[in-house]
């Protein structure tokens, strides 16, 4: 065993040795900590009756003083009614209506009750605008859930990926989630899921960057015979450095999801852990709260890892030109982010891509599937099928070295 980590050991060496390597994840981490303070850089203009400029950082502290001040309150036909009122006050011959007087006096305080009420209100043809909302009758705000609901199912009818079986599961997991809905100020939680899909690309390219020569590498240097004809070479060299590999995946992938974390709680503020998901995706029926949804990010983000690492590992194992293998996974990296496959039966695919597994998106998708009576939803799927798949890649990646004809 002391074999066996002395090895792991040197190819870490081989790795780390490599500066280029060392440039690629400062540089990773310099993306994922700018992407998480870039809203709050520069100033705006709130409006044109204000003289002076509003930074973006005070603009944020701004919102958060007024989603504080309604954190607690229910969204409910009488808070619905309240920021109703308070948005009728906006004349209607300014456009946009943001830059009015009356809508930062008295309706901007209320905006996030409009941002979660306006997707269970509109239709596919009739959008719920802030017109809609000045009007709204006692009715309609008394009957938001209801609303709510209906317009959820109907859109997952018309989803044709969705069936209906798969539409009564997902309404069914409706009855889980605690209502009313408490606003909560959660901006910390919204601003890191938000950053989710960028973080992903940017930890699956450089996987893809750092652990394609591990294999190919020595091909190419002509020194896989040496490794092949060693006392070790064709187990406990072989085995280092896979657990390599994956060790540096899980290890970094951790660390830079860690970074992006923390500078948005330091930025925005950690209020929120507990703030239903609802507040952040209305139409969502999922009982998770925004700190349980960051955990399944961190997990299904660190099973995308795996299968990336696993890919270029095969790769490189099968490829005797590092380049080679590096281009071809970073293009595998870049086409799990590209929506709108329309092939017949390959819709879903792309959810089961390594860059898919770490993006909000993509991942709270409420696909499922009934597995010998089991249901099981596409979060959960998509790490089974990462693991199932990685791990036969990394099995053919050991056989395809020990396997290798030296010249």
């Amino acid at each position: 065993m002391n074999n066996f980590w002395s090895l792991v050991g040197f190819e870490y060496k081989k790795i780390f040795i490599r500066k280029s390597v060392i440039i690629a994840i400062a540089l990773s981490v310099v993306v994922v900590l700018l992407s998480s303070f870039t809203m709050l850089l520069g100033s705006n203009n709130m409006s044109d009756f204000q003289d002076t400029e509003m930074s973006n950082y005070e603009e944020m502290l701004m919102e958060k003083e007024y989603q504080l001040a309604l954190s607690g309150r229910p969204i409910d036909g009488e808070l619905i009614l309240e920021a109703s009122k308070a948005y009728s006050k906006i004349p209607s011959d300014i456009y946009p209506y943001t830059d009015s007087e009356e809508y930062h006096k008295y309706a901007r305080p209320y905006s996030h009750v409009l941002h979660m009420v306006d997707s269970a209100y509109k239709t596919r043809n009739e959008p719920f605008g802030y017109v809609d909302f000045q009007t709204i009758s006692e009715d309609l705000a008394n009957s938001y859930y209801e609303k709510r609901s209906a317009q959820y199912r109907l859109n997952l009818e018309n989803n044709p990926l969705f069936t209906q079986e798969n539409v009564e599961i997902v309404m069914e997991l409706d009855n889980e989630v605690e209502k009313p809905i408490i606003i909560q100020y959660d901006e910390g939680y919204t601003r890191f899921l938000a950053l989710s899909t960028t973080n992903a690309l940017i930890i699956m390219i450089l996987m893809a960057f750092i652990v394609s020569p591990i294999f190919s590498e020595e091909y190419q240097k002509r020194t896989d015979s040496l490794i092949l004809t060693s006392k070790y070479g064709k187990n406990k060299q072989i085995l280092a450095k896979l657990f390599t590999g994956v060790s540096i995946g899980a290890f970094i992938t951790f660390i830079l999801m860690l970074v992006c974390y923390l500078a948005c709680m330091f930025a925005y503020g950690f209020e929120g852990a507990n703030a239903a998901i609802q507040n952040y995706v209305a139409l969502i029926t999922y009982n998770f709260t925004m700190l349980e949804v960051v955990t399944l990010l961190f997990i299904t983000t660190t099973f995308g890892s795996f299968l990336m690492v696993a890919i270029s590992l095969f790769l490189s194992s099968a490829i005797s030109k590092p380049i080679a293998t590096l281009a071809i996974s970073m293009v595998i990296a870049v086409l799990g982010m590209i929506n709108g496959v329309t092939l017949p039966g390959l819709e879903k695919i792309r959810y089961f891509s390594p860059s898919a597994l770490g993006a909000f998106g993509d991942v709270i998708t409420q696909f499922s599937w009934s597995i010998f009576g089991v249901n099981i939803m596409l979060y959960q799927a998509v790490c089974i099928v990462a693991f199932v798949i990685g791990t036969a890649l990394l099995l053919i990646t050991y056989r395809n070295f020990k396997k290798h004809q030296v010249e």
